[in-house]
Formats: C-alpha cells, structure tokens, sequence
C-alpha cells in the first residue's frame, strides 16, 4: 500500500479537530444525496461528545493525503483492543464495522484503490466484519472478502403495455410541451404520420382559450406541473416522456441521482396525473452505459432511447388502448430531489454536465462512507441525549 501510494496516511484526531469533523458531518453534498437534515444544536453538542469520547479513547483517526485532512475514521473498539488482537494473531470475526468518512470536495477522485475497495465493502453491508493491516502510518488494508451489495431492481428490462379496447375519439392534433430543440425530432416524425403538431416551451393552462384543441398533449422536457383542471380536462392523454426508469429518479437531475443512488438507467413513459413523474407506466425500458460515458452524452443516449420507447407505444397511446400500470405496484420509491438538492451535488461534479459516469460512481462511494460514519455518530448521539 505505501509504496503504491505513500502520500495517503492516517494519523490519531485531535481534539482541537472536533469541529472541522462536525462541520464534515454537515457537508450540503452528503445532505442532498441522502435527503437528510443538518444537525440541530442539541444532536450536534452529543455528537460533538461522542466524537471528544473517541479522540480520548484513540479510536478516531484522521486521513491525510499532501499534508491535507481528506477524510476520519473511527473504530467502535479502541486502538488497544485492535493491537492486542492483532499481536495474538485473532480474527476480526467480532470486530464492529468501520466507517470512512472523506469529504466530498476535496481529492475524492486521487484516493487510493485500497481505500475505494474498502469503501465498497463496508456499504455493502455494516455489520460484516472487515480485516485490518499496516495501520496506523502505511495506509488501510482491504477486507478479504465482502458481502454483495443488494439489487433492488432484478426485473425483466422492459414493462409490457396494459391495454384494453375502449371507444376513443381519433387523434389528429397534438401539443407538444417543452423545448423546441429538444423536441423538433418527435415533432417531424409525428408530422410525417399526418398528424398536426406544434410544439409549445410556454406554461400551459386548459383553462385559457386554445385555438389549435389537441386531442393529446405530450410533456417533453416540461419543467412545469400541469393544474389539475387540465388533467381532468384529457384523461389518458396527458402523456409525459420521462428519461429516467420510473418509480425510481423521479424529479429534477435523473441521471445524476440515478448513478448516486445506485438507480438502473432507463426511460420511461407514463400517463401525467396530479403528481410528480407518479402516473400510471405506458412503457419503461433499461438502457446501459459504457465506460466513456458522461453525464451529458448519457442523457442524450437516454433522449434518444425515451423518443423510440415512445413510438412503440404510440399505436396504443392515440387508439386509447393503453391504462398503464400503477407505480405502486413496482414498490413506493421516493426518489425526488429538489433543484438545490441538484445543484449541491453538482457543484462537486470536476467537470460540470462532462464528469464521467464512473467518476461518479467514486464520488458515490465516498459519500455512502460518508453517510454510514455520519449515522453512526449520531445514532451514539441520540442515545445519549
């Protein structure tokens, strides 16, 4: 480990380090990936002795990369327990978890590969024991083996279509809702079916007076809810093209919170009701990545895919066939972040809408680590409020 990377090293917390920890805890990245609260004064005095108790017992150490505090760990058994352990050749089968913390906007792309195997094994699963060497100058050594980490979405890539046969009045003019540049593609396809289509990026309401009267309305890239008049107004032709695998990355930054939350990439369409990206699945299919992807040629690729999942459903859309199938039936997921939630994580991106994929990916596995060391630390503190 050292001679692979000597500049990576551990050293014991201070007490004057208590602050510089606490205000790691409240980072606005590892806040906006979990969905989580800033401390309020009273859980931030515990953890503040929770954090005082373990410096004292030599259980809390500090990572240092170039003379620069990346990151702290601590060990539920003190450093005594471990070096006697370790003297007497024992097995850490009854040691407690370890937890890495590494601050989010600060070398997380430079740390070594030890410590992103050590990462990837302890959020696989917090309780399974991890075994230790060359502590405490020449870095961390890598468990032996890790449990896997859980796959919540086994399920066939795509989504049948619910139909039924209903009477349906036929479908000759469609809105278009959002961008044009963005939708001038399904525009021209739609026009060279014999539909009359426009595309408008401006707020629609139903209640207002529309000369051109479509018989559906499409949302494509619409950054605004519909009143629930208009949804009333059009059951079942209300159909939004979402890029992003519903029930999961619901909302604003879909692929960004896909690859931090360990969401499968996909496209989804689905009918429009009173909530966000919550109406009944027309269509939704899983689409891959590759290893040069960035944030920005992914959501293009994902564009793209979401145009031609939706004419392979169009047939059953504009014949009324299509009922869609209940969200809820594929789990409750809550999965929206706001635009500031977006923008925090965001900002850490090195290289904006550019970031590779698999940069990300690094960046997620520091902040699980983060997020384990953090809950920890105030599980202890509110045990002892």
């Amino acid at each position: 480990m050292s001679e692979q990377n000597p500049s990576i090293n551990l050293r014991l917390a201070r007490n004057d380090e208590l602050e510089t920890i606490l205000s790691w805890l409240d980072d606005p990245t590892l806040l906006a990936v979990t969905n989580t609260r800033p401390m309020t004064p009273e859980i931030r005095s515990a953890t503040k002795e929770v954090i005082k108790a373990k410096i004292e017992k030599r259980s809390l150490w500090i990572v240092i990369r170039d003379n620069f505090r990346i990151g702290s760990i601590f060990f539920d058994s003190d450093w005594e327990s471990i070096s006697q352990a370790k003297s007497t050749q024992q097995t850490t089968k009854n040691s407690k978890t370890i937890f890495v913390y590494s601050k989010s906007r600060l070398d997380w792309a430079h740390l070594s590969s030890a410590f992103a195997e050590l990462w990837r094994i302890q959020i696989s699963g917090s309780t399974y024991p991890i075994s230790i060497s060359k502590l405490p100058l020449s870095g961390i050594g890598v468990a032996q083996k890790h449990a896997p980490i859980n796959d919540t979405y086994r399920e066939s890539p795509e989504t049948e279509i619910s139909s039924e046969t209903s009477s349906w009045e036929p479908v000759k003019k469609i809105r278009i809702l959002g961008p044009k540049s963005r939708n001038e593609s399904i525009r021209q396809r739609l026009c060279d079916q014999g539909f009359e289509v426009i595309v408008s990026p401006e707020p629609y309401d139903a209640d207002l007076d529309d000369e051109f009267a479509p018989d559906i309305i499409l949302s494509s890239g619409y950054d605004r809810l519909l009143r629930p008049k208009t949804i009333r107004k059009f059951p079942r032709r209300l159909i939004n093209l979402h890029a992003a695998y519903l029930p999961w990355a619901r909302g604003i930054g879909t692929t960004l919170f896909a690859t931090m939350l360990r969401y499968p990439y996909g496209v989804s369409v689905h009918f429009i009701d009173e909530g966000l990206d919550t109406g009944n699945l027309i269509a939704r299919k899983i689409v891959q990545t590759e290893r040069t992807d960035t944030l920005r040629t992914l959501y293009f690729k994902l564009l793209s895919a979401t145009e031609n999942l939706f004419f392979r459903s169009f047939s059953e859309i504009v014949t009324g066939q299509s009922i869609g199938i209940p969200q809820e039936e594929l789990g409750k997921i809550n999965t929206s972040r706001s635009r500031l939630q977006f923008e925090s994580v965001m900002d850490v991106c090195p290289d904006g809408y550019d970031t590779l994929i698999t940069d990300l990916e690094k960046l997620r596995d520091s902040l699980e680590a983060s997020n384990a060391f953090r809950q920890a630390l105030l599980t202890n503190s509110s045990v002892n409020l």
